[in-house]
């Protein structure tokens, strides 16, 4: 078999299988990102995301074409802090004692 014709056949392999699990799997996807929103009134508008995995063997003249999906509703946190080395190390304790025995 010529690397063109395996090529063609691997991708089309691979579409199609992704095709048929993106359809078969597509209420699903949509719930997860619409269970999402539903609990926030802050939230923007749901995203579905879908991840795709295909492998098959680089070699080999027959080869399995294996296609694995995975999603998720798009969630975002964030957080920052500015850490200045220079900073003197303060220990802050109640009462303005440098520590739990008064700086000693």
């Amino acid at each position: 078999m010529s690397t063109e014709l395996r090529r063609e056949k691997i991708v089309d392999s691979a579409t199609q299988q992704f095709r048929n699990l993106l359809e078969s799997r597509y209420l699903q996807i949509l719930k997860a990102a619409s269970d999402s929103f539903a609990d926030d009134d802050n939230a923007v508008e749901p995203t579905c995301k879908v991840g795709v995995t295909v492998e098959w063997d680089a070699i080999a003249p027959s080869t399995k074409v294996a296609v694995k999906i995975s999603w998720s509703a798009k969630f975002r946190d964030e957080s920052d802090d500015i850490v200045d080395v220079e900073q003197l190390n303060i220990d802050l304790q109640p009462g303005g004692e440098a520590g739990p025995n008064g700086g000693a």
